[in-house]
């Protein structure tokens, strides 16, 4: 991180950006709530975790794919969306809601220049799944197969890391030819579409890891809906944010023990930066 902009500088900016997030929201009756270390801060903290550098909301797909539609008129400048459809070099697929009159550049994508942005909040989406056990287990891995074709499609084959990687990257390479860059993100959304929220007993996040345990037991990306059906309001900061309504087992299930605090050393920032700047867009900064 810059050493002239500090953790704390960061998180009232974003917090700024939340609020301009939850404005949209309340006007478009578009439900949200906070997950991950932005949740586990509202509950823990009543805000911040004070090492954490960014906010994190999800909203069910139908909501997260109004609120793209709305923003298209209701956002005002500094503030736009970056996302998977927009930009070549983004994989994820969930969108940035960003302002751009300030510069947030994270190290890991220093190098593409169309992922520059400003300091940020995540928007996630969240999907329906089957009930079926064995279609959820072909549904993900299907998925798994598909988050790979996207990201050596809009990647060179300069960025694999083995032997291994630059052989599917050149079996994959005709593809490139006539793909659009975002044609694997829609294949991932139109995936997950079929199954609608409100009818499912399982939902799923299908941006992160492949679902199952990790090493500490704890299960990842595959929640119950009855957690996140509906939302409440707790303090978060000088206002409030939403959480799931299930969020105590939610968080359980996804962190563990998410009252306790981390050893010290794993109290540090999760998104290391190249550029951070609070006063310059990074608009400047492609110049």
């Amino acid at each position: 991180m810059n050493s002239k902009v500090g953790t704390r500088d960061i998180q009232l900016k974003a917090l700024e950006i939340l609020k301009e997030f939850q404005k949209i929201c309340k006007k478009h009756d578009l439900l949200y709530y906070a997950i991950g270390g932005t949740c586990i801060g509202a509950i823990r903290h009543g805000g911040f975790i004070p090492w954490d550098d960014d906010i994190d909301v999800a909203m069910p797909y139908d909501d997260y794919c109004r609120f793209m539609e709305v923003c298209k008129s209701e956002l005002k400048k500094p503030y736009s969306i970056i996302g998977p459809h927009n930009c070549v070099h983004y994989t994820m697929i969930y969108s940035k809601l960003q302002d751009e009159s300030t510069c947030f550049v994270e190290q890991t994508v220093k190098k593409y220049k169309d992922r520059y942005c400003g300091v940020y909040i995540d928007i996630f989406p969240i999907f329906g799944l089957p009930k079926s056990d064995n279609k959820r287990k072909q549904l993900v891995n299907k998925n798994e197969r598909i988050k790979r074709l996207n990201i050596r499609r809009r990647f060179p084959i300069s960025d694999e890391t083995n032997i291994k990687g630059r052989l599917y990257w050149l079996l994959n390479c005709p593809q490139k030819l006539f793909l659009k860059f975002d044609y694997y993100t829609k294949e991932q959304e139109n995936l997950f579409a079929v199954y609608k929220f409100n009818y499912s007993e399982k939902v799923i996040f299908p941006w992160r890891m492949k679902p199952g345990k990790d090493k500490r037991g704890c299960y990842k990306d595959i929640f119950y809906y009855e957690d996140f059906k509906s939302a409440l309001q707790v303090k978060f900061e000088d206002g409030l944010i939403n959480v799931p309504i299930g969020y105590k087992r939610y968080l359980t299930m996804d962190f563990g023990d998410y009252m306790k605090l981390p050893p010290k050393e794993k109290q540090v920032v999760m998104h290391p930066s190249a550029i951070i700047d609070l006063n310059k867009s990074f608009k400047e900064y492609l110049k």
